[in-house]
C-alpha cells in the first residue's frame, strides 16, 4: 500500500516513517505538516491511503481529498478516540480512525484491514 503521512507534530510523522517504512507491503510516499500540502500531494502522488492528524483542519481536507482523490482512503490520526471532529470527518468521508496512543502493531493492522476494505 501507498501511505502519506499527514500530522502536525514532526516526532509522529518520523516515527510512523520509520516503523511502517520497515513492512514490506507499505510504501510512506509522503510526510506532511499540513493540511492543504495533503491535499497536494494526494494529487501528486495518488496514496492507497493517508494518515491525516485530526489537528489539521481533517474535515475540511478530507472532503477536499475525496473530491479529487476518490479512491484515497482517509485514516483519521486521533489522540483521544472518536471526538465530535473525527466523527465529523468520518461524515465527510474518512474512512475510519486510529489512536496515536495504539501499539505500533495495532495500527499498522489498522492500516491493513481498512486498505483491504474490511472496516467501515
Amino acid at each position: 500500500m501507498r501511505l502519506l503521512i499527514a500530522d502536525s507534530d514532526p516526532l509522529i510523522l518520523r516515527s510512523l516513517k520509520i516503523y511502517l517504512s520497515c513492512r514490506n507491503d507499505i510504501d510512506v510516499v509522503g510526510l506532511i505538516a499540513d493540511g492543504l500540502d495533503a491535499v497536494d500531494m494526494c494529487r501528486a502522488e495518488n496514496p492507497d491511503e493517508v494518515l491525516l492528524d485530526c489537528r489539521l483542519d481533517s474535515v475540511a481536507i478530507t472532503q477536499q481529498i475525496k473530491a479529487h482523490c476518490p479512491d484515497t482512503q482517509v485514516i483519521i490520526l486521533t489522540l483521544f478516540g472518536i471526538t465530535p471532529e473525527v466523527q465529523q470527518a468520518i461524515n465527510a468521508g474518512a474512512k475510519g480512525y486510529i489512536a496515536k496512543t495504539d501499539k505500533i502493531e495495532n495500527i499498522i493492522e489498522n492500516l491493513r484491514t481498512i486498505a483491504g476494505g474490511g472496516r467501515d
